[in-house]
């Protein structure tokens, strides 16, 4: 996928001659797994699909997989929406604001590969607390550390659903995949806008998403049978193996 002298993505996946047939179907399969992780369980789209999208393209990310999780956070948060953990969605939300301000100027100041390890490092230390049997509370001042903790890290590192999905994984199905797709909806929204003021590239963006989002329908569809399989009893260790996935993928960005 040829990226234009502009920096934006490719407008037209499908007319380019830097990438073969190959990539642009593993972008397609990425997106419709990621897709499928996190309309089932409440995370997992930028997991599974930005790291393929970065291989295939560069450009590919942030921009379009940021229009992507905003499109499939709005049909999860429509689908589960009588679930939803309002008061907590509202305190993660208070939390991340500021924080995303914050990881905003660590990365117009420091390099972000230096925090890689650093976040890698306390998410295996969290997903093992969790597995010994520690339960992190979901009170109001947790919601707002854990939607500090999600904006600070996914603005400096592009992954931060960890600290979310750690805090509601004792939670039932329904209220874990409303309330998450909620708090994305919102995060994305405006890391898409901050990213467009600052780079531009929306036109690009938004035609690249276009083209991408038969997969994240499939997905999302996808999702309908699986939930009840999550539901009945696999919403946790579904929840800790894609945290402990995050957490390599930023351990493994930071070794190399």
């Amino acid at each position: 996928m040829a990226r234009p002298a502009t920096g934006s993505p490719a407008i037209d996946l499908f007319a380019t001659d830097a990438v073969s047939g190959l990539g642009i179907a593993a972008v397609y399969l990425a997106v419709l797994a990621g897709a499928f992780a996190q309309a089932s369980t409440g995370i997992g789209l930028g997991l599974v699909a930005a790291p393929v999208m970065a291989i295939v393209d560069p450009a590919l990310v942030p921009g379009p997989i940021l229009l992507l999780a905003i499109g499939l956070s709005v049909m999860v948060a429509w689908r589960d929406r009588a679930a939803v953990d309002r008061p907590a969605l509202a305190a993660a939300l208070a939390g991340r604001l500021p924080a995303t301000a914050a990881g905003v100027l660590t990365v117009a100041v420091l390099p972000a590969d230096w925090f890689l390890a650093l976040f890698a490092a306390i998410l295996l230390a969290a997903i093992a607390l969790s597995v010994a049997g520690w339960r992190a509370r979901r009170t109001r001042t947790g919601m707002v550390v854990a939607g500090a903790a999600s904006g600070y890290m996914g603005t400096v590192t592009g992954v931060g659903a960890p600290p979310m999905a750690i805090v509601f994984q004792h939670g039932r199905g329904a209220q874990v995949r409303g309330t998450l797709g909620a708090y994305f909806l919102v995060g994305s929204s405006l890391s898409v806008v901050a990213l467009w003021a600052v780079v531009g590239g929306a036109r690009a963006d938004i035609l690249v998403a276009l083209q991408l989002a038969p997969a994240v329908l499939l997905g999302y569809l996808m999702s309908y049978p699986a939930r009840r399989i999550v539901d009945a009893g696999l919403l946790r260790p579904a929840i800790l193996v894609i945290c402990t996935g995050s957490a390599l993928v930023l351990l493994a960005r930071a070794l190399a």
